[in-house]
């Protein structure tokens, strides 16, 4: 096993882990926002060290924060949203992923360019992490499991 699957596989546990818990415990906000912390942790903590065994580490951690995230964070939306609106918000959450996803890589690359290494932007990557998580605890309780009702 090469040691660049190391960060998937413990990431696809700790993804399981987080989403069950998630479940078991109807609670959304803190099981997408934590991760979101715990992943800028990581980049920042690969921005700053030079030892390959320590970058595996940290960037595993980043990777169990990101994807670990996805779950509860897609739960999301349809417990503030419903209808239209829910089809909607989940559009505008594509969208500006896919915005991302695009100029993500050009950002990286200016700041790289502009400081000679990678550090800078893999803090970009931990510090926009940061904020996610950041601003996903700002939800407050808003975001709050609805009871579905059994027909008897």
């Amino acid at each position: 096993m090469s040691a660049a699957a190391v960060p998937y596989l413990v990431a696809a546990v700790g993804t399981i882990l987080i989403a069950i818990h998630s479940d078991r415990s109807r609670e959304r906000r803190l099981h997408a926002a934590i991760p979101c912390l715990i992943a800028a942790l990581g980049f920042l903590g690969s921005a700053l060290t030079h030892s390959p065994v320590v970058s595996l580490g940290v960037v595993t951690i980043a990777a169990v924060g990101i994807f670990g995230r996805s779950g509860p964070f897609w739960a999301m939306p349809t417990q503030l949203l419903t209808g239209r609106a829910a089809a909607g918000g989940i559009a505008f959450i594509n969208t500006i992923g896919a915005v991302g996803g695009f100029v993500g890589p050009y950002a990286i690359g200016l700041v790289k360019r502009s400081t000679g290494r990678f550090a800078g932007g893999l803090s970009l990557l931990g510090l926009s992490l940061l904020a996610a998580g950041i601003l996903t605890l700002l939800l407050g309780d808003r975001v709050q499991p609805r009871v579905v009702r059994q027909a008897q």
